[in-house]
């Protein structure tokens, strides 16, 4: 399966392009579908490009070129049209994480020189305190005259008159375009400088290696690079309906009425679906027929007899109806998440990426994945394993036409990820024969005992989140000691009957701990009352873990 063919797509070379192409492709065709407050209101992609030419030329008109311009707000149609408008019209977009506190957020528009910020109506508390000295703030929600319909109104009766200057503008697709805020587990975020190329090499070379059909149900933060390149960028590209969920309390409401084909999750997502799926099972006395469901389902799928949809239509109904893949990236996935998804019929294409590549490096197939890997190479970048062990493994460098420019304004910090050409991930892996690519951990999170071995954390992890309750677990090193903090399924002891917690845990950690050498296996286990803490994107913070 190594010359499984790539799909032969378009080369689009910036966002405007893709604007155009995506108008001129699929016209009066549904571009997205959201709840305006009255009921679902629909957008096509020839109404989204007037939308962005309205507002570039509204901005334009009022003097920003050029200009820093802040967005901020849950997912939405005027934040996406905010994106495209800004970056098409010459000027820098700054996605503000939503969930950051509003003294970091004021430090997010002080550090990228913000003159203008474009926010949603809950934000209008917000943008009075971080907005004070900006030139323009702009409430999506509001009707006064710097309000986002008045500056489109402002903008299509330019256009209306003759105004051409944001339409005739040409993007330069290798200058700085997006500046996004990493959110890393440990230290000072930085700003990762993003071009028209980066993004677009990225979203073309990802869709050379996915075939991709809707429609999709966008839930992942906009502001994140994960979401708005592999949801966004793709899914114009592909010309699907993008259904946008503003609020993830609403998903599994949005997914039964909108029937997404495809989603874009991180794995907290798919193991909380996932064990869903078992626990309703569970409540309702139906987990029995489904282990039988699932052992004759296997049976036939070995004679090439698929059933899987109509042997699990009730649960997929629950999903939709409809969903038949999902694209995963963001963490670590657990393989039997993906394998017992496959199972009910759903595949699940893990990938791997950052933000510092706009983000997407590695990707599974349709028709070509090994769940134990993140995927294959994308066409737009190659990746060197540096000073690998005796395994294989080292250090992760990337080298491409989608590795960003740097990081605003921090020369020393660029210079220190930066290897002749080569960007440092700071992840540890190594690639197959295949070509498949291994994430294994992370440099910084390395236990280093006193006898020389280094063991990932990530590794430890792996093998101790196959105990059916660990919904969360974080390992570490302390005085030449393997040591792990867990969070645990309390449900799945009532469900079972067991009231010996602490036992049945040491019990289950000891089994495990024998298929371990000596020096990896855990010595202690504390038991948590509450999940970790996490970054906006979902990743567990470990800084603090056993101080």
């Amino acid at each position: 399966m190594k010359n499984y063919p790539d799909y032969e797509v378009p080369v689009l070379n910036s966002l405007k392009e893709l604007v155009d192409y995506a108008a001129h492709e699929y016209h009066d065709a549904a571009a997205f579908m959201f709840r305006d407050g009255t009921g679902v209101a629909s957008k096509s992609y020839r109404e989204f490009r007037e939308d962005i030419q309205a507002l570039g030329t509204a901005l334009l008109l009022r003097g920003f070129h050029g200009a820093h311009i802040a967005v901020l707000g849950e997912n939405s149609y005027a934040w996406l049209v905010t994106y495209f408008a800004v970056v098409n019209g010459g000027n820098v977009i700054v996605p503000v994480d939503k969930d950051l506190s509003e003294a970091e957020m004021a430090e997010v528009l002080k550090r990228s020189h913000c003159s203008v910020l474009i926010h949603s109506r809950k934000y209008r508390e917000t943008a009075l305190g971080i907005g004070a000295g900006l030139k323009l703030c702009v409430d999506m929600d509001s009707a006064d005259g710097n309000g986002f319909d008045a500056l489109l109104c402002e903008g299509r009766q330019a256009v209306g008159n003759g105004e051409r200057g944001f339409s005739d503008y040409e993007v330069d697709i290798h200058r700085l375009a997006a500046i996004v805020y990493t959110s890393g587990t440990t230290g000072k975020s930085k700003g990762v400088m993003l071009s028209h190329a980066n993004l677009m090499a990225d979203a073309v070379a990802a869709r050379r290696k996915i075939n991709l059909t809707g429609p999709s149900l966008l839930m992942l933060p906009l502001h994140h690079t994960f979401g708005f390149t592999a949801n966004v960028l793709c899914g114009i590209f592909a010309g699907y309906t993008i259904f946008i969920n503003d609020n993830l309390k609403y998903v599994i409401k949005d997914m039964q009425e909108f029937k997404p084909v495809n989603l874009f999750v991180v794995p907290m997502i798919l193991e909380s679906m996932y064990h869903k799926v078992w626990s309703t099972a569970k409540k309702s006395g139906k987990d029995k027929k489904l282990l039988t469901g699932l052992r004759v389902s296997n049976a036939l799928m070995k004679l090439r007899i698929d059933l899987r949809r109509k042997l699990f239509a009730e649960v997929l109904a629950a999903l939709g109806g409809k969903l038949e893949f999902c694209i995963c990236g963001g963490a670590f996935l657990d393989e039997k998440i993906a394998e017992g998804f496959r199972e009910l019929g759903v595949h699940i294409m893990n990938g791997y990426g950052v933000t510092e590549c706009a983000p997407i490096v590695a990707e599974n197939r349709n028709g070509y994945y090994n769940d134990k890997s993140v995927g294959v190479l994308l066409p737009c970048n190659e990746v060197r394993i540096d000073r690998p062990d005796e395994t294989g493994e080292g250090e992760i460098l990337v080298r491409g036409a989608n590795v960003m420019l740097g990081y605003f304004e921090d020369d020393i910090e660029t210079k220190k990820v930066f290897d002749n050409g080569w960007y440092k991930t700071g992840d540890l892996g190594r690639l197959d024969a295949d070509g498949f690519l291994y994430v294994t951990g992370r440099i910084k999170n390395l236990i280093i005992l006193s006898n020389g071995k280094n063991i990932s954390p990530e590794e430890i992890e792996g093998v101790f989140r196959a105990i059916p309750y660990v919904e969360e677990i974080v390992a570490y090193g302390e005085n030449d000691r393997i040591l792990a903090e867990v969070f645990l399924n309390r449900d799945y002891f009532v469900q079972n009957g067991i009231t010996d917690i602490r036992g049945t845990l040491d019990r289950d950690v000891d089994e495990l701990n024998k298929t371990l050498p000596p020096y990896k296996q855990l010595s202690g286990v504390k038991i948590r009352e509450t999940d970790f803490e996490r970054t906006t994107t979902q990743k567990i913070k470990r800084e603090h873990i056993g101080a």
